[in-house]
């Protein structure tokens, strides 16, 4: 995880969240990972794993800024959205 990539995407600018945002970081990777029956690792992936593609990382992160922007709980859009974000990843 770069955390100061992730901080841009969500106009954060204070380091006071580090901790939590790593948190719901991991925690939204978990999620996708979920979602789609695959981990996801950062390169040569074998059966039952997706490398982590721009899309992917986009899904975490976008995962991550809801948790963090309703702070535990998911908004009532978030299935549509994850669905949404995930469509390209699923074909694997």
């Amino acid at each position: 995880m770069n955390l100061a990539e992730l901080k841009q995407h969500l106009n954060i600018e204070h380091d006071e969240d580090d901790a939590l945002l790593a948190a719901y970081y991991e925690a939204a990777k978990d999620t996708l990972e979920g979602f789609l029956d695959l981990e996801i690792v950062d390169s040569d992936p074998t059966e039952g794993q997706i490398a982590m593609t721009a899309n992917a990382k986009i899904a975490i992160y976008n995962i991550t800024a809801d948790l963090y922007d309703n702070r535990g709980e998911l908004s009532s859009d978030f299935t549509k959205r994850m669905h949404n974000l995930t469509l390209s990843l699923r074909k694997f």
